[in-house]
């Protein structure tokens, strides 16, 4: 998939990414979230991959992985952005 068919499968036009913060408000710069409140999903991109789709919107070499968590205000779904090798090289 590239990333227009993600957002697609998402049902999102739009991913407003920031960087992830731990639990004591310390930036990750190598992970970007997107959070969505009402629907309860996140999804989030290592930065690595999202500079790779920026360099080329069309890259073909996307998929997404989900699992449910749990907070303490109750389950969401959190979603990850990956890339995986093909004949390219990552």
């Amino acid at each position: 998939m590239n990333i227009t068919e993600i957002k697609s499968k998402l049902g999102m036009e739009t991913l407003n990414l920031n960087y992830s913060t731990d639990k004591g408000g310390v930036k990750d710069e190598n992970w970007l979230r997107h959070w969505d409140n009402a629907q309860r999903i996140s999804v989030s991109i290592h930065a690595d991959t999202l500079a790779k789709i920026k360099a080329d919107p069309t890259i073909s070499i996307l998929d997404l992985q989900s699992e449910t968590k749990e907070a303490k205000q109750g389950a969401y779904t959190a979603m990850r952005i990956i890339a995986y090798k093909s004949d390219e090289t990552l």
